[in-house]
Order: structure tokens, then C-alpha cells, then sequence
């Protein structure tokens, strides 16, 4: 762990873990997960990754920082300082291919039915397909400068598979690169919330298993074996889902029905 602190929601913590190449960071954020469960069992307490775990509640998100370097680790290739944002066209074209995909990478970002529940707009979780600066209502921000130059793509809850999640960014960055793609929309320095031509992101899970399942730049890019397992692990999901009765449905109708 890097750093943590106390979050927006009550008993909300946000955790930095200190960056890493992929693999290993997804080995750091299981071992985090699964220390902090069992450390709040053996105190007699539950802690959860939900990512929306209350209605009236604060959603909780993985924000996931990426850089490309060098294969001697010395140069950050995203940063270019004659550029007005810091971003080198290589950092352009990763996040044009992570912008123009995350519809279709949706579910790896979001694996659950309740994922869907945190994207809402005024809330400083994701909504549409936007970027820009140092502002919390955009999808991906461009972050730091030289060396820590980077993209933090704030789609990812707090539910996530880690491992899923940063394939699926570089999976979709390197689509962009071999495909020369631009962000989608301006750089935004104000509400992203009010950009209504902005296209939203998947607001549930069913529309996120359709378009991968009908993704052939996702096919492409991890295989048929791949997506196959994962269509049929969310049609599970939904189908498990919708045969169950829940909560909100015995207040709504128990009386009325």
C-alpha cells in the first residue's frame, strides 16, 4: 500500500496501491482484498468491495492508473511536453483505442449486476465516454507529468477482477495504437455530466454482455475461446438474476399485488 485515506461515503476508505507492471499489480490488489476481508472477519467486522453497496450510498470504484515505458524502464512513452496536454500521439492513440472500446470491454470492467448501479450522473463515478484533466466527473483523466504521466480510466469498480480489468486496458490501448485512434470528444474542463452528445456508457449488464459478445475488435484482440467464457459466465449471472426476487420488488408490490 502507498497511501489511504478517508472517502466521500460513511466507512469508506480509498486505497493506493503503489504502481507495478500488470501481473504484479494484479497479484497486489487480489492479496489487498483478501487481507483487509480476513483481517475485518478476525475483528468481527465485514468489510465489502460492492460496488454499490447501499442505495443511498456512495459507489466505490477502482480507478486504474496505466504508462507505457521503454523496455529498459527509463522513458514514460505517453508524456511529450511540447504537447498542450503532456500527451505523446503514442499516449493519443492508447486512449483512443481504451475510449472507442470501453463499450465493448464493459463487462470487464463492470462483472456484476450491481456494478451498473454506481453510474449516475453528479455523482463523480463515470457516465459517458469523456476525458480530460484534473476533473471527477470525466471517465478517463490525463494525469501527472514526465515521468508519471499516465491515463486513469475510472470505469472500473471496486467489485472488479483486476486481472480482467488491466487486460482490458491494454488489450483496447494497444487496439488504438495498431489502429491509430483519437479520443472520442473534446477535452473537457467542466461537468461532463452536461455533455448530452457524449455517448454513455452500458447502463446495465445485459447491454454489456451483448456488445461483447458481438465485438470483433474484442474477438480479435483476446479470442473466441476467451469472450465465449465470459458471454456465458454474464448470461449466467443475469439469468440467476432475473429469477430471483429481491428486495425492492417485496416493498413495491407485496401489498399492491
Amino acid at each position: 500500500m502507498e497511501s489511504t485515506k478517508g472517502e466521500w461515503g460513511h466507512g469508506q476508505v480509498e486505497l493506493a496501491i503503489r504502481f507495478a507492471e500488470a501481473v504484479e499489480m494484479g497479484d497486489r490488489h487480489a492479496l489487498m482484498k483478501n487481507s483487509i476481508k480476513e483481517i475485518a472477519a478476525l475483528n468481527g467486522l465485514m468489510a465489502t468491495f460492492m460496488s454499490k453497496h447501499s442505495t443511498d450510498a456512495s459507489g466505490s470504484g477502482l480507478h486504474i492508473h496505466t504508462s507505457l515505458w521503454d523496455s529498459a524502464g527509463r522513458k514514460n512513452a505517453f508524456y511529450d511536453s511540447k504537447d498542450e496536454h503532456g500527451m505523446s500521439e503514442l499516449m493519443r492513440h492508447f486512449m483512443g483505442g481504451m475510449m472507442h472500446l470501453v463499450k465493448d470491454m464493459q463487462f470487464f470492467y463492470a462483472p456484476t449486476i450491481n456494478s451498473y448501479k454506481r453510474y449516475c450522473k453528479q455523482s463523480f463515478a463515470p457516465y459517458n465516454i469523456s476525458w480530460g484533466g484534473d476533473n471527477r466527473t470525466v471517465t478517463f483523466r490525463i494525469c501527472g507529468h514526465g515521468g508519471g504521466c499516465r491515463i486513469e480510466n475510472r470505469i472500473p469498480g471496486a467489485d472488479v477482477c483486476s486481472y480482467l480489468a488491466l487486460a482490458a486496458c491494454l488489450g483496447s490501448g494497444l487496439y488504438g495504437i495498431e489502429n491509430e485512434l483519437e479520443p472520442i470528444g473534446p477535452f473537457i474542463t467542466g461537468d461532463s455530466y452536461a455533455h448530452d452528445s457524449l455517448p454513455e456508457l452500458p447502463r446495465n449488464m445485459m447491454t454489456a454482455v451483448k456488445n461483447l459478445d458481438e465485438s470483433e475488435p474484442v474477438r480479435e484482440i483476446f479470442g473466441d475461446d476467451v469472450v465465449d467464457h465470459y458471454v456465458k459466465v454474464g448470461q449466467w449471472e443475469i439469468e440467476q438474476f432475473l429469477s430471483s426476487v429481491t428486495d425492492w420488488e417485496r416493498r413495491k408490490y407485496f401489498e399492491l399485488g
